[in-house]
Formats: structure tokens, C-alpha cells, sequence
């Protein structure tokens, strides 16, 4: 929501999971500490919210914020493959024909990408904007 202009600092927006790392730990959290903790790299608990401050200050101080990072915002899963790849089966016929992609981080399961199409499709043909026959006959 940064990138986004709707607030200045990810402290402003209640809704994400700056809030959840910044607090104390509850009891239904959507944000795994302990295994974030751990795959960054960060030897205590109680360091990850110190690190994330630092962490997102530098960035938007830098205006890194304003840069979109396509591994999460066109991704339906990031993570290791063993998480992408069960992610991908819980989608059952849906994670049909989505391509898993390795980055330099771990690997993304994306969607593909289809440009839209202003001219309709031949089977979508009576759907054009010169198909006014079927709407003049009615009225």
C-alpha cells in the first residue's frame, strides 16, 4: 500500500504483516515468525522486528518502494519448491498449467500471463460492437 500511495509507511496500513511482526505474538497470526526468523538468517525471535524497522527504513529511504517485484505481486505461491510444489497440488484442476520458476531466492508459482485481447475471438464473434442486429430486433 506503499507503492500504492495509500500510506506513507507500512506501519499506516493495520492490514498487512508489519503490524504482526512489529507486536507480540498471537495467537492466530498469518506471518510464521519463527520460520521467517529462521530463513532469514536472524538468531534470536526477538530480533525480527528490529531487523524488519531497519530493513524497511532503508527502502524507503532509498525509494526502493516504488519498484515492483514481480515474485510478489504476479506469484500465487513463493517459497522453497517443497512449498510451491504443495501449494500447487492443494489448487487440485486450477494448478493445471501453472508454470513453477526458479529465482535466485527459491522458486514462484505463476499464473499465465495473457494479454488482453480487445478484438473478439471467432467464437466469440457475435459479441462485437458492429453486432447490433440481435439488440435492434428486440427493442
Amino acid at each position: 500500500m506503499v507503492r500504492a500511495g495509500v500510506v506513507d509507511h507500512p506501519s499506516q496500513w493495520k492490514f498487512g504483516g508489519y503490524h504482526e511482526i512489529q507486536s507480540t505474538k498471537q495467537r492466530y497470526s498469518l506471518v510464521n515468525q519463527e520460520m521467517t526468523t529462521d530463513f532469514l538468517g536472524i538468531k534470536s525471535r526477538n530480533k525480527l522486528p528490529e531487523y524488519q524497522r531497519v530493513w524497511v527504513d532503508e527502502i524507503l529511504k532509498n525509494g526502493g518502494h516504488k519498484k515492483r517485484d514481480k515474485k510478489w505481486t504476479e506469484s500465487i505461491a513463493v517459497g522453497d519448491m517443497d512449498f510451491v510444489l504443495k501449494t500447487k497440488s492443494k489448487l487440485g484442476a486450477k494448478g493445471i498449467g501453472r508454470k513453477i520458476i526458479e529465482n535466485n531466492n527459491g522458486f514462484e508459482l505463476r499464473e499465465p500471463q495473457a494479454p488482453y485481447n480487445p478484438v473478439f475471438d471467432p467464437e466469440n464473434i457475435s459479441l462485437t460492437s458492429e453486432n447490433t442486429y440481435i439488440w435492434d430486433a428486440l427493442c
